[in-house]
């Protein structure tokens, strides 16, 4: 069976001024239950379908007190990037960088697997972004992204 500890996974891939480092925020909440506009962020949630969302605390705190709540922690890799980020998104994925505007993100498939992306998330450059991928993609996801930056150089 597969370790899916938390910090089982650490890596930092960069070159040539484009990097993709793992986030590590201090919870994950997949919240059932109250609505917000479509593929937007508002105060760390993240829509994901009609009265779903993914919530991310990057400091400890409370769950969120409305609908139905899960810790789903453990279950994704937060990936934060940086630089030629447009680039890579074109590399994985058909999506246009402007679909990721300030507080907007999307669900989409990357280099063949299903992820959320999200524009400007807290922490990060207001010219990155953030990628969330299930966990146990993670490591061949990371693998993608050495191949992929190091053609960038």
């Amino acid at each position: 069976m597969t370790d899916l500890a938390r910090d089982a996974m650490t890596d930092r891939i960069g070159t040539g001024g484009t990097t993709v480092a793992i986030a590590t925020p201090a919870a994950l909440w997949l919240v059932s239950g109250p609505d917000q506009p479509a593929n937007t962020i508002q105060d760390g949630s993240y829509w994901l379908g009609p009265n779903r969302s993914l919530v991310v605390a990057e400091t400890p705190g409370p769950a969120p007190a409305a609908g139905f709540v899960s810790d789903v922690t453990d279950g994704y890799v937060l990936l934060d990037i940086t630089g030629d980020w447009p680039a890579l998104l074109a590399m994985g994925c058909t999506l246009a960088p402007a679909a990721l505007a300030a507080g907007r993100c999307a669900q989409t498939m990357f280099a063949g697997i299903h992820v959320l992306l999200a524009a400007n998330p807290i922490g990060i450059s207001p010219t990155g972004i953030r990628l969330f991928v299930e966990r146990p993609h993670a490591a061949w996801l990371l693998d993608w992204f050495r191949a992929a930056v190091s053609s960038l150089a």
